[in-house]
């Protein structure tokens, strides 16, 4: 693939993803290396016919003593390019010794956090990176390795935010190739050749390895992202369906009904877990997590309970409980803390919150603030008899964990309030009433 080839093939792959448009702002990220002055190079002679605005970023993370002279190089290509360059200096090593974690990891995070900070203070829109056909081979083995289901397996994505990957349509030899043509010389990181860390074993012995068995699994890799990457959006859109269906919301906790939990497709069943998750916790229960919590709704009763990345699932019946937590916990480490606070008034308040509950201050005895024991029962307004206070909890969707720290409003003969969400039948003002017991509940 010459350089008018490789031009044309990857214009035409962003232009199918929709990677920019006209007017639009791109940083490219640039260590130096051949991928990515090979990228700096294709869009500084797309910008004109694009109609983008392109600027460029070296993060040295001062891990290699010749990472200095590197960032030199990439502006000195920058301005013969009249390409604005932004050099970002962090202290990887320094900061791993502070903070811990693998070199690999820590040099990442801190280099998009860079990176991200540029496009903020310089107005970019859109970050393009540098990842090639090869590199996504070498993240799908990496996290076959590691374990993973058709969302790990989809590999790295042509557009995730505002992260761009014009390159993941060509191999590194198609790039080595392209940036031959121009007459600047990229940079070779060294500790790329050494089979150290999980990357580089699989790109310098594994993939090579696997290559005697197919001379094309570079493409048959990425072939394989595609295809999980299609079955994994059916799924999505699918979970987010069931879930926008069922799921509700009450008091930082979302529930649904095991009934229809129960018909939809394993697959779905599992990716709806794992969103809920990652709307509640910020993170994602594994297999067996996520496999544990599934079974949990199937055949758990009243009071089971289990989690997993900090997804606490929660059996009430006919319903299970999600919310963010730990099985291992301490229930006084979740349990909320209220005070009442009680007035006598001569008018009846115009408005009330949800916090606040009336009662007329003469048909009831002295009130107290407690939590619900056994044998408690409660008369709903509206209906007639009482029910197990328990049962009028769960009705209310309130989760098994909670239910026994949940504030209560009651003297020796009822239960007067359900804290927040229900009153009874018993000691309300009607037309009669002289005065008003305003309750005010609050946390803390």
């Amino acid at each position: 693939m010459n350089r008018a080839e490789l031009e044309g093939h990857v214009l035409a792959y962003a232009h199918a993803h929709t990677m920019w448009k006209a007017g639009d702002s791109v940083l490219a990220a640039v260590s130096g290396g051949p991928d990515s002055l090979a990228l700096l190079l294709f869009l500084a002679s797309m910008r004109q016919k694009e109609g983008i605005r392109l600027g460029c970023c070296c993060v040295n993370h001062h891990i290699r003593d010749v990472a200095g002279d590197e960032a030199d190089m990439v502006r000195r290509v920058c301005e013969e390019l009249r390409v604005p360059c932004f050099v970002r200096d962090i202290d990887v090593p320094a900061y791993r010794d502070a903070h811990g974690g693998s070199l690999e990891t820590v040099a990442r995070e801190l280099r998009y956090e860079a990176l991200y900070d540029v496009m903020k203070r310089e107005n970019y829109s859109r970050l393009a990176v540098a990842h090639h056909k090869n590199d996504q081979a070498e993240t799908v083995l990496y996290r076959l390795i590691r374990g993973s289901g058709s969302r790990g397996l989809s590999g790295m994505h042509p557009v995730r935010g505002a992260v761009i990957r014009p390159f993941l349509s060509v191999t590194r030899a198609d790039i080595a190739a392209y940036v031959a043509a121009f007459p600047y010389q990229p940079c070779h990181d060294e500790t790329n050749d050494i089979p150290d860390g999980m990357r580089n074993k699989i790109r310098l012995e594994l993939l090579p390895f696997l290559e005697r068995y197919n001379p094309n699994m570079v493409t048959t890799l990425c072939q394989t992202a595609e295809s999980c990457d299609i079955d994994d959006s059916f799924i999505t859109q699918a979970a987010d369906a069931f879930i926008k269906a069922e799921a509700k919301e009450n008091d930082e906790t979302v529930y649904l009904s095991r009934e229809a939990f129960s018909k939809i497709h394993p697959a779905v069943a599992r990716r709806a877990i794992r969103n809920i998750s990652e709307t509640l916790t910020g993170g994602v229960p594994d297999f067996d997590g996520t496999a544990r919590i599934c079974r949990l709704i199937a055949e758990g009763t009243t009071g089971d309970e289990t989690s997993s990345a900090g997804l606490l699932a929660e059996i009430s019946y006919d319903r299970a409980f999600f919310s963010k937590g730990n099985t291992r916990q301490k229930k006084q480490a979740e349990k909320k803390t209220w005070t009442l606070t009680q007035r006598i008034m001569e008018t009846r308040p115009e408005t009330l919150s949800k916090h606040e509950y009336l009662l007329d201050a003469d048909k009831v005895g002295h009130i107290t603030l407690r939590n619900r024991k056994e044998g408690d029962r409660f008369a709903p307004l509206g209906m007639d008899g009482t029910k197990p206070v328990g049962r009028v909890m769960q009705s209310l969707h309130i989760p098994p964990r909670k239910r026994d720290t949940w504030p209560l409003a009651a003297d020796d003969e009822h239960i007067y309030w359900i804290g927040l969400l229900r009153g009874s039948r018993f000691g309300r003002p009607d037309e009669h009433t002289k005065r008003f017991l305003l309750l005010t509940l609050t946390e803390g």
